[in-house]
């Protein structure tokens, strides 16, 4: 039979990279304002090292390195290094890796602890210092289009991290989405900064999508004000960010009322956009905030601009060209619009298993669809809302209300940007809500209780209060409910 034909698009994804580095070498590629300035040109000699670095090491095309570095220009320039050389490079964020990944080196610059077995290397400056001759890139063309390049730790339904392969095909494909998925203002930017770690699979498709197109990526910088101030000198155009590093970056804005910062758009995964963050946001940064909805399994398969939104609570974005939503009961069979239920994706652009771990893919993946673990319901008109996560869920004596209920509910409360809960039993045995918040002024607590008690059962209302400078954050924006709970409860009992 004759060999199936590539779409135009099939290529290795660090190819138009290194076009970029011929057709524009002194362009601005990666800035960390008060760090560097990383032209094209230098960021593919810093490939090159990266790719002579790890293979001199021993680590060949197709083994898989774990990457721990905390120092983003490098984790960026280690990334693509390592995709060149065919060598799959995986961000594990100080996350675990699942038994049934295999993996062969862990480089890093950061203490890892994890994946004792596999050999460590320690990673510097060094690494992507010096002028090497050109790597080949291994494989090119149509022939990379089915080669897993990048692994992707996800969260999957339970908070135990999961493993996802991408190819070179599926990730040029869903970040050539971006440019019709967040209207028609993303695919002209040239500068963008991203709030979000290079580990999420957000933060990834934009490395890709951003640099393939010659465009400026920038981080956070040396401190607070040089990150704010590269707003203001650089004249950068969007932001990619989750809602929890949003408002962070807000209270930093806050604090440094001077610095003038205007965005044309913003967009934000991870979670959904709370309106009242929607409300600061717009007056202080951007009038143009997009929410999105995904997942690692699926790429992104909802937007929508807040605007059109932010009025209707849990919605997160219309059903996206080639994508499918279904919301089902707990026997899988459909229910109407406006019904809540489970809520399931079919993606053209979707995977249809983890690496080695059949037992959880048969969970999540079953019959052509992917159940996230939301629940929610779909409108009419395909809007999608959700109401919770399956086991998000706040159990009370047997009560059971979803966690970004309440969590919502608190950060309505005047002066509240952030919010996070959850339930512990206290010596005596009891049951008891505690709730973890980010507040800009002093508040009353029995006012925020009665502000609660106006909109959710008694039993719901938090027991205890607890404030933060700020919420604890994993590697994709998300608020680090696991590390939260541990730090509140080993605070309590000492």
């Amino acid at each position: 039979p004759a060999q199936r034909a590539r779409p135009f698009l099939a290529m290795n994804i660090v190819e138009p990279i290194l076009f970029q580095a011929k057709f524009q070498p002194e362009a601005p590629a990666l800035c960390a304002q008060g760090r560097d300035i990383v032209s094209y040109a230098k960021l593919v000699a810093q490939m090159n090292s990266v790719a002579c670095r790890a293979m001199a090491s021993g680590l060949k095309r197709g083994d898989i390195a774990a990457l721990s570095i905390d120092d983003q220009l490098l984790h960026a320039a280690v990334i693509l290094g390592l995709t060149q050389a065919g060598i799959v490079p995986v961000s594990v964020a100080m996350q675990k890796p699942p038994a049934g990944l295999k993996i062969d080196a862990v480089i890093a610059n950061t203490a890892y602890p994890f994946a004792t077995e596999a050999r460590h290397l320690p990673v510097d400056a060094t690494w992507i210092a010096g002028d090497r001759a050109p790597v080949q890139i291994a494989p090119a063309g149509s022939a990379a289009a089915d080669e897993v390049c990048r692994i992707v730790l996800t969260s999957g339904t339970t908070g135990t991290p999961r493993a996802v392969a991408l190819t070179h095909e599926i990730i040029t494909v869903r970040a050539a989405r971006f440019d019709y998925l967040t209207g028609n203002r993303l695919p002209k930017f040239l500068r963008v900064f991203i709030g979000i770690g290079l580990a999420s699979s957000l933060g990834y498709y934009f490395l890709s999508y951003i640099l393939g197109r010659g465009g400026t990526l920038f981080f956070q910088g040396e401190s607070l004000d040089n990150t704010l101030r590269s707003f203001e000198m650089f004249g950068i155009e969007g932001m990619l960010t989750s809602p929890s590093t949003l408002a962070q970056l807000l209270g930093a804005c806050d604090r440094y009322p001077s610095i003038e910062l205007r965005l044309d758009s913003i967009i934000s995964g991870g979670s959904m956009v709370p309106q009242p963050l929607f409300q600061r946001a717009v007056p202080r940064l951007c009038s143009n905030l997009v929410s999105t909805y995904g997942a690692t399994e699926t790429a992104l398969v909802a937007t929508a601009s807040m605007h059109r939104i932010a009025h209707i609570p849990g919605a997160v974005g219309y059903v996206a060209p080639g994508a499918r939503i279904e919301i089902v009961d707990e026997n899988d069979c459909p229910v109407s619009a406006g019904t809540e239920g489970i809520v399931r994706v079919r993606s053209e652009f979707g995977v249809d298993r983890y690496i080695d771990d059949p037992i959880e893919s048969a969970k999540v993946f079953r019959n052509d669809w992917f159940y996230p673990g939301d629940l929610g319901s779909l409108s009419a008109d395909n809007l999608l809302i959700i109401s919770g996560r399956e086991y998000d869920v706040l159990n009370v004596g047997g009560a059971k209300l979803a966690a970004e209920r309440l969590e919502a509910i608190l950060a309505s409360f005047q002066g509240i940007s952030e919010a996070a809960v959850f339930v512990a039993t206290s010596p005596r045995g009891v049951d008891e809500v505690w709730a973890a918040i980010v507040c800009r002024e002093k508040f009353d607590p029995e006012l925020l209780r009665a502000h609660c008690r106006r909109q959710i059962a008694s039993h719901f209302v938090p027991d205890h209060l607890v404030t933060f400078e700020a919420l604890p954050i994993t590697a994709t924006g998300k608020v680090d409910r696991q590390r939260l709970k541990q730090t509140i409860m080993a605070s309590a009992q000492s």
